[in-house]
C-alpha cells in the first residue's frame, strides 16, 4: 500500500472513531452526483445508488489539501460499510464492526470483503 493510501485510511478510521458514521457537515447528501468523478458516481450506484433502502452516505472530505470521498452503507446498529476514493481510484473499502472502535475496521483494497468482484 501506498503512503497516499495509507494516510486517507488513516485519516478516515480516525473519523470513523470520533464521529462514527455520521459525518454530516461534510455530506454531499441532494448534491449533484453529475458534478463528482465517474469513480465516485460508479462506487454509490454500486452501493445502492439514490433509490436503495438504507441509502448510502456520501461525503467530501479534504485529506493534505486532496479531494477524497467516503461512501458508507450502514444498517443503524453501530457497524456498515465504507468505501474511500480520491478523484482517480479506490483507496479502500472497510467494513466496520463497531464505529467507535478503530480497532474494529477491517480493510480491503477490494469489493471482494463485501463479496462483490
Amino acid at each position: 500500500m501506498d503512503s497516499w493510501t495509507e494516510t486517507v485510511r488513516q485519516f478516515y478510521a480516525e473519523a470513523l472513531s470520533t464521529s462514527g458514521f455520521n459525518l454530516d457537515e461534510k455530506s454531499l447528501a441532494g448534491g449533484n452526483l453529475k458534478d463528482l468523478p465517474q469513480i465516485v458516481i460508479e462506487t454509490f450506484n454500486r452501493l445502492g445508488g439514490a433509490d436503495a433502502d438504507p441509502l448510502p452516505g456520501l461525503y467530501k472530505i479534504q485529506v493534505n489539501q486532496k479531494d477524497t470521498y467516503g461512501i458508507t452503507l450502514t444498517w443503524g446498529s453501530g457497524d456498515g460499510w465504507m468505501a474511500v476514493l480520491d478523484t482517480q481510484q479506490l483507496l479502500g473499502v472497510a467494513y466496520v464492526e463497531n464505529e467507535g472502535d478503530s480497532n474494529s475496521i477491517q480493510w480491503s483494497d477490494s469489493f471482494a470483503a463485501m463479496g462483490g468482484e
